[in-house]
């Protein structure tokens, strides 16, 4: 073999594959060549220590969510309300086992909550006290009892409610077995409205004050006087209910240009006594079924009583004497009384267009007094008066 040939077969595979030349066949042809298999990528073992680590955590995890899972949910306290604490979950059972936290219940408290008051309050249940309870500290201070009870055990200098600050509101209280159930002393603008006083030795008084609203109260049983009011004056008493007591129903003394009206006062030794009290507007009224209804002494003057109803008292239906003059008693009903009226030593006491019958001795009766009357219907047994009736009773 020539030396170039054997040169040229020797070295030419080198030479091709240095410079990226496919090779040739004996012909001088391209040679086919077989193409290489990628190899795959490399991966690198997972070391035995980061397996370990994340089946611990996978663990983990699942041992927490069973655990939360059998945990009750807290529960949240209602604002302003109570914090409620979860109790175990009870066992089945087939009688319902009640829960060991008692519901709230509304208990009458005894022998607290009274005292000194420094601002408004609404009674939320029943009080009960050896001696006084609530003493007014400020004006235009409103006690609402909400229809509960504030009772004594009728101690002597015990009063349910005190006040000398004006403005002081009382209504919706029941109020027993006090000597004295409401006192106002010194002090103006008082509402007293909505109340039932009962079994006291006297129920409300007011001294020494203006200005005043009496409304819609109810008064039973009192010993001594249901309602006084001394030294009162430009005040409202009306549409309250009197019903029994040993002396006075209602009694003014010294009080001057109040209204009296639609107010019912039954079974009084007297049921409305004016005692030195002059300029009061006296007006539709039920006075009955005491011993003396209306009475007037001691120089009350100058009162006007206006379409009452006086009826059924055991001896006058109204009384006027002691020097109460000026007087007016007009349109008013006076039936089935011992006497209608007897009016004795006062002068210038105007009686008229009043109907008074079928009182048992006298419908008018006057003593050492002048009177002056017009237009009554009314059945004069004796002429002491001085004048005639303008129409004589039914039969």
């Amino acid at each position: 073999m020539p030396l170039i040939s054997y040169s040229e077969q020797l070295f030419k595979p080198c030479l091709l594959s240095i410079f990226n030349m496919p090779s040739l066949n004996n012909k001088g042809q391209v040679a086919k060549t077989e193409p290489q298999k990628a190899l795959p990528p490399y991966k690198a073992p997972i070391p035995n220590w980061l397996l370990i680590s994340f089946v611990s955590i996978v663990v983990v995890i699942l041992v927490i969510v069973y655990i939360q899972s059998k945990v009750p949910p807290a529960i949240k306290p209602i604002p302003n309300g109570p914090t409620i604490v979860p109790t175990m979950k009870p066992a089945v059972s087939a009688t319902p086992i009640p829960s060991e936290i008692p519901l709230a219940t509304i208990v009458p408290i005894e022998y607290s909550n009274c005292g000194p008051l420094a601002k408004s309050i609404s009674l939320k249940n029943d009080l009960k006290t050896k001696s006084s309870c609530f003493t007014v500290l400020k004006e235009g201070l409103t006690i609402d009892c909400n229809g509960f009870k504030i009772e004594g055990v009728g101690t002597q200098n015990s009063t349910a409610i005190y006040s000398e600050f004006p403005k002081t509101t009382i209504k919706n209280c029941l109020i027993s077995n006090f000597e004295i159930g409401i006192r106002i002393r010194n002090s103006d603008d008082n509402i007293i409205d909505g109340n039932t006083f009962s079994n006291n030795i006297g129920g409300a008084l007011l001294e020494v004050s203006k200005k005043n609203s009496i409304t819609n109260n109810n008064f039973f049983n009192h010993s001594q006087v249901a309602l006084f009011l001394g030294e009162v004056t430009n005040s409202k008493v009306d549409n309250n209910f009197f019903d029994n007591g040993n002396k006075y129903g209602l009694q003014l003394v010294t009080s001057n240009d109040n209204e009296l009206s639609k107010n019912q006062i039954y079974r009084f030794n007297f049921g409305l006594q004016l005692t030195k009290s002059r300029g009061n507007a006296i007006s539709s009224n039920n006075v009955s079924f005491n011993s003396a209804g209306i009475k007037l002494v001691d120089r009350s003057s100058g009162n006007k009583f206006t379409s009452n109803y006086i009826s059924s008292n055991k001896q006058m239906g109204i009384h006027v004497l002691d020097y109460s003059e000026g007087n007016i008693f007009e349109r008013n009903t006076i039936v089935l009384n011992e006497y209608g009226a007897n009016i004795r030593d006062s002068n210038n006491v105007f009686f008229n267009n009043n109907y008074a019958c079928g009182n048992t001795i006298e419908d008018v009766e006057c003593s050492y007094a002048v009177l002056n009357a017009t237009g009554n219907i009314c059945f004069l047994r004796a002429t002491t008066c001085g004048f005639d009736c303008v129409q004589k009773c039914p039969k």
